[in-house]
Parts: C-alpha cells; sequence; structure tokens
C-alpha cells in the first residue's frame, strides 16, 4: 500500500471539512429557528436589529445573523447550550416541587399546624 503525499492528505483534510460547513450551513436554518422557539418558551428576549437577531437570557446575550457564518454558528452552539442548561434547571425544580408537595401531601392536620403550614 503506497503512502500518501503531503498533498494528498491536505486535499482529504480540505475535502472533509468543506464537506463539515456545508452540513452546517444547510442546518443552521432549522437550527436557529428551533432555538429561538426554546428561547422564547423560557422567557428570553429575542429581538431583531438590523438583520440579526438579538437574543437575551437571563442577562446572557447572544446575536445571530439569519444566514449562516462561522461566527453566528459558535454564537447558535453556545445560545443551545445555554437552553440546555436553562432546561434541565427548569426540570430539576419541577421534579423538587413535585417532591415537596408530595410531601407536605403526607402530613397529618396535627403535623401542619406544628409546622405552621
Amino acid at each position: 500500500m503506497a503512502r500518501k503525499t503531503k498533498a494528498q492528505l491536505m486535499a482529504e483534510r480540505d475535502a472533509l471539512r468543506n464537506a463539515q460547513i456545508a452540513e452546517s450551513r444547510a442546518g443552521y436554518p432549522a437550527r436557529l429557528m428551533a432555538a429561538l422557539e426554546r428561547l422564547n418558551k423560557l422567557g428570553g428576549d429575542v429581538r431583531v436589529r438590523n438583520g440579526m437577531f438579538d437574543t437575551t437570557l437571563n442577562n446572557e446575550g447572544f446575536i445571530l445573523a439569519l444566514e449562516y457564518d462561522g461566527v453566528s454558528d459558535e454564537v447558535l452552539y453556545d445560545l443551545e447550550y445555554t437552553l440546555d442548561r436553562e432546561e434541565e434547571q427548569a426540570v430539576e425544580a419541577e421534579r423538587k416541587a413535585m417532591l415537596r408537595r408530595a410531601a407536605l401531601n403526607k402530613l397529618s392536620e396535627e403535623e401542619r399546624e406544628v409546622l405552621g403550614i
């Protein structure tokens, strides 16, 4: 088996990178709209300024372009990570609230009076 030349290796690497960029470019609009929808459900703020989406969630700002570019793709990844984290925290808060309600329902009337509930 013949070894590949440096030029062949670089060409393969460039082709792989171009394929990854094309895949990211194709999926960007759907990911952007899904992220904006999730942001809206979590009570985030979305404004359109100068053709860009200016979003805020818990004092964290993200500025995204409608069309794919490398910077907006990275910012979108950051936004998606932040949304994942916020959704996980909301689920955990709901789980704790359900546990609290279940525990309070188990208390007798006398125990509730003693606890002042």
